[in-house]
Parts: structure tokens; sequence; C-alpha cells
């Protein structure tokens, strides 16, 4: 074998054991973010109660010796630990301390959480089956709640915490958990995952959003290439994908992303906040300070005092539209690099289980895997045009992707 991945799963691996309800509730509060749909349940702080419990459950699971939060052996746990003690140590140089230690406090180490408590509570293929459907009626709720951006008739989450570009991202990263899930459940779930591809798909459109857009014919093209399925398979799945597609699409949308290839008759290249001036200001500021960067957090700010002119006066707004120059301008060269480095890192595992289980005609009790490729570097193309490096969704499936690798690797803990 290429790996010492162990592709055959004991009884253990199919078994629910850890406390998966908190990992469930955790999708729907921390991720989904469904709660805020429905006001009467405001009072409760079920951000802040779900926040807590789970770092409970990770400790717990420390302790325990069910997972490290050292491990040293996992590439991914040392890049997000490098990247913590970056923006540490890019909060002591930042643009407005309390601003970044804030942002440090409240959003970073909530995605570091996130990556723990994932690998926490996903010791079982069982319990990775479940997060994933977990993550998929999150945004079935999202989608059915959704509103309209701004007048824009643009889809949006309902409270706003996803705007058009944030809510296609998270959808085009769904995607592909459904499509791979289909073929391996039955009954009343098959045909709720059926409903769910020309629902999303629906609701990608809706959005408006170019960029995810983008990352919707790069996950496709990989999901088809994946497949393990015969080339005719393959483009009649494409065939009938694309025909999907169409019906769904309104042709206010499909003019829309023609305006992708209409170069300066853009907005985003002649609009003083139109993506091709906000990337170089984004540029200028990331050259600025190289090494330590602006601060986690503070990239609105920062950008508004230094472009003050160019900008007609200072303006709190300003955000990178891209998640690499957002990083980068916050935390400095080595931010970046461990960034990149964590996302890279997952899709070269799962790339290397995939192969490995090749070597084996195994290929196809490995889905997973190529689902969360796919899901990967949808992320990686889509956070090119929006500014997501510190939202939950990237720790997340990076998270999943360590748990299914121990999973295989038959690492010592088994909940």
């Amino acid at each position: 074998m290429a790996t010492n991945i162990d592709l055959q799963l004991s009884p253990a691996h199919e078994k629910s054991s850890a406390p998966i309800f908190i990992l469930v509730a955790y999708i729907f509060i921390i991720i989904g973010r469904s709660h805020e749909a429905f006001p009467f349940l405001q009072p409760l702080h079920l951000g802040l109660v779900l926040s807590v419990l789970s770092f409970l459950v990770v400790l717990s699971a420390a302790f325990g010796g069910r997972i490290s939060l050292l491990d040293w052996g996992v590439m991914q746990t040392k890049c997000l630990l490098g990247l913590l003690v970056v923006c540490v140590a890019s909060t002591l140089f930042s643009t407005v301390i309390g601003i970044s230690a804030t942002f440090l406090a409240t959003n970073i180490v909530l995605c570091v959480l996130s990556y723990y408590l994932v690998i926490a509570c996903c010791s079982s293929i069982l319990n990775i089956k479940i997060a994933v459907l977990s993550l998929i009626f999150t945004l079935f709720i999202m989608t059915i709640t959704s509103n309209v951006y701004k007048g824009e008739d643009r889809w949006m989450s309902a409270t706003a915490s996803y705007d058009p570009n944030d809510t296609a991202l998270i959808l085009v990263v769904a995607l592909p958990f459904i499509l791979f899930l289909i073929p391996r459940t039955a009954g009343f779930l098959r045909i709720f995952l059926l409903i769910m591809v020309p629902t999303f798909t629906f609701a990608i459109t809706r959005t408006g959003s170019r960029g995810g857009f983008i990352a919707l014919v790069v996950v496709t093209i990989l999901i088809i290439f994946r497949a393990n399925v015969q080339t005719s398979r393959k483009l009649l799945f494409s065939f009938v994908l694309l025909a999907v597609f169409s019906s769904l699409s309104t042709a206010g949308y499909m003019d829309r992303i023609s305006t992708i290839w209409s170069g300066e008759k853009d907005y985003n290249y002649t609009d003083t906040f139109g993506r091709k001036q906000v990337w170089e200001r984004g540029l200028q500021l990331a050259l600025n300070k190289p090494l330590m960067g602006v601060g986690p957090g503070c990239y609105e700010m920062a950008s508004g005092l230094k472009f003050a002119d160019d900008i007609g006066g200072f303006a709190w707004k300003g955000t990178a539209h891209n998640s690499y120059l957002l990083i980068g301008a916050e935390t400095g060269i080595f931010g970046l690099v461990f960034y990149i480095l964590f996302l890279l890192s997952a899709v070269r595992d799962m790339r290397k289980i995939q192969i490995a289980a090749a070597a084996e005609s195994l290929e196809e009790d490995v889905w997973l895997a190529k689902a969360l490729e796919a899901s990967i570097v949808g992320f990686i193309v889509a956070a090119f045009f929006l500014s997501q490096c510190y939202n939950f969704t990237s720790y997340f499936l990076v998270g999943m992707a360590v748990a299914y690798k121990k999973i295989l690797d038959h690492a010592p803990y088994n909940g």
C-alpha cells in the first residue's frame, strides 16, 4: 500500500460513542445559526451555551486520552497551532490591540474549538455521517428561511449571519456530501437527499454569487472525475446536472454570471470598492507589514486609515473579499502560510486515502475521502473571492478530514 492507512474498519468504528449530540447542536447553532431564525430563542443565548459545552467536551476528550491537543504528528494540528501563535503575536503589534484581542478571544478561539470538537466527537464513521447529515439539514433550514439581500433579489441567511456570497459558499461545500451519500442511503433519507440536490442548486443560483458559481463548477468537475463509475455514466450525470442547473437558473442570474467575463465593464473593475481596487489595497496593506500584519480583526480599520484619501475619507468599510489577502494582511506571511498548509494538507491526506484504496480495489469504501476532498477544494476556490478565513466552515471540514484519517489509521481513541 502507498500509505500506512488500514482500510478495514473494525465494528467499533461504526458505532456512535462520543457525545455527538453536542456536535449536532454546535452545527445547528454556531455554524448554521439556525436559532436566529426564531426570535423567541434569542434570550437563551444558545451560542454562548453551546460554546461552553463544546469547550468542556474537548477538554474531557483531551484528559480522557481520546484526542491530543498537541498532536505534532498531525500536519493540520501543527498548522492550526502555528496560526494561533501567530495571531497572538500579531495582536501584540496590532493597529488596535483591543480590537485584535477581542477578535482573538471571540472568533479565532472558536475556530480552533470547532476543529477540536469535530475530532473529539467524530470517533466513528457513524458519528461523521450524523455530523454531515446535521449540516445538510441545517442548511436546508437556512435555505427555506432565506431573506432577500438589500432589495437585490439575492438570497441570504435569514439573520444576515451569511450574506449571499457566504450562503453560496456553505451550500457548495455541502453538495459533495449529498451526492456521495445518495447511493449509500435508502428510504426517506435517500428521498430527502435527492430533493436537496435541486434545492441547494436553486438556492445557490438565487444568491447570485459569482464566486459560488466558480466553486460549484470546480466541485462538480472534481466529483465527476472522482466518481467510481463508467465514463458513459459520468457523461450522463454531467448532462443531468447541467440540465438541472439550467432549468433552475433565472435569466437575471445568467446575466450576472456572464459579467465574470465582461472585464473592464464590471463594477468590480471600476468601482472604488470593487474587487480589483479592494485587492490592490489589500496587497499594499499586506506588503506594508509583511511579518506581523495589521492585527487580527483590524483589516477594515487599517484599510480605512491607510487609504482614506483614495476612498473619499476614512470609512469603516472595505473587507478584503479574499480570504488569503485578509489573513495575510492581518497576521503576516507566517499566518498566511500556516492557513494555506492547513487546507492543502487536508486535501493531500484525502487524496492519499483514495490512492491507497484504489491499490486494494477498495475505492468505493472511501467515499467520504472523495466528498471531503471536493468540499475542501470548493472552499479553497470560493475563499479566493470571500473573506472566510475566520469562518467555522474550513475548520469544521479540516477537522472532519483529520477525524476520518484517524479512524482509518486506527488511532488509539475509540470514544
